[in-house]
């Protein structure tokens, strides 16, 4: 099996649910690392796909996207997010993406593999 890491940057804005609300909103410099896996052949194209779902988030605020508006937009929920959004961009079942980290804060990740505790 191979396995490809794809790491980027992107900025963007978001706000937590709480119990009273949301919180303020508010920027970050995120983090992500994309890691891909195949049986055979190559992850080609996996880098592309990654910055083509980031694209249209940049300087955007994630909470005014539909799928994470009503859960609040944490970075375990954007995480997941990312994962749904690169992986049905995937040309081929021969590739794989096994999981998503984001970076929030220096130190900070959040990581979703799926399947694995759902």
């Amino acid at each position: 099996m191979n396995t490809a890491i794809v790491t980027t940057r992107f900025q963007a804005s978001h706000a937590i649910r709480t119990a009273d609300g949301f919180e303020s909103v508010h920027g970050h410099n995120w983090t992500l690392l994309a890691e891909f896996t195949c049986d055979n052949g190559t992850t080609a194209g996996a880098e592309a796909i990654v910055h083509n779902v980031l694209r249209p988030l940049e300087n955007s605020n994630l909470n005014e996207l539909p799928q994470l508006a009503t859960e609040g937009a944490s970075a375990e929920q954007i995480a997941r997010f990312l994962h749904g959004e690169i992986s049905k961009r995937l040309p081929s079942v021969n590739i794989r993406l096994r999981q998503i980290a984001l970076e929030e804060e220096p130190g900070c990740w959040a990581r979703y593999f799926p399947g694995e505790y759902e």
